[in-house]
């Protein structure tokens, strides 16, 4: 396993830099910037980012001929989809470093932003992350890796559509007062973490899905 997630890792690992540098330099310029609106932003690029590579990781491997010739090795394809999704976990996990690192600087320097809204807001990134990945994966195993790039666009879409319409879901219902068992609760951390707890479960169904494609694909 580590042998596959190296070989994957080197496959991207300019985009990785790259988008590294990008997402400190994006962080810590909307926290400069001061603005409400941004700050949010900032919480969410370096895990929208740092995930990215790992699901161009497919593309790379079809432009490459790995991805055939992976097969040939001692590894079955259960192995592979392995590699895939755990390399999205150790990017995401250096996304949620990277935010944290720059907020905590940030706060040290101005003050005033750990807040429980920065948490909310940091366990929303996480979550649109791991709906990425349960729409992408599954997709691109399933419509082929020469539309990865359209993938990756409809997912980003499509899980910031899901996240948003579920926050306009849960304010309905708080609204309406459906959420009275939770009504002493912060509602924030109430959706922020029921949306994760959510994702999560479909993240681990995702996956299941994704290797059930996999081992039914003709290459």
């Amino acid at each position: 396993m580590s042998g596959l997630l190296l070989t994957n890792y080197y496959m991207v690992s300019r985009s990785f830099w790259g988008y590294l540098a990008l997402s400190v330099f994006l962080s810590a310029l909307f926290i400069a910037l001061g603005n409400d609106f941004l700050l949010s932003f900032a919480l969410f690029i370096p895990i929208i980012f740092m995930v990215s590579p790992a699901l161009e990781v497919l593309k790379h491997e079809a432009k490459s001929g790995w991805g055939k010739f992976v097969l040939t090795t001692p590894v079955n394809r259960g192995n592979v989809v392995q590699s895939h999704y755990l390399l999205f976990l150790l990017f995401m996990l250096v996304g949620m470093v990277v935010a944290t690192v720059v907020f905590v600087v940030g706060d040290f320097i101005n003050g005033g932003l750990l807040t429980s809204e920065t948490l909310y807001t940091f366990l929303g990134g996480i979550a649109v992350a791991l709906l990425l990945a349960v729409i992408a994966f599954p997709l691109t195993y399933s419509l082929g890796t020469e539309k990865s790039d359209m993938v990756l666009i409809m997912s980003v879409f499509a899980a910031l559509a899901l996240f948003f319409l579920s926050s306009w879901a849960f304010e309905e219902a708080y609204a309406r007062g459906w959420m009275e068992p939770f009504s002493s609760w912060d509602s924030g951390l109430v959706f922020s973490g029921g949306m994760l707890g959510v994702t999560l479960v479909l993240f681990v169904i995702s996956f299941f899905v994704a290797m059930g494609i996999y081992k039914r694909k003709e290459f």
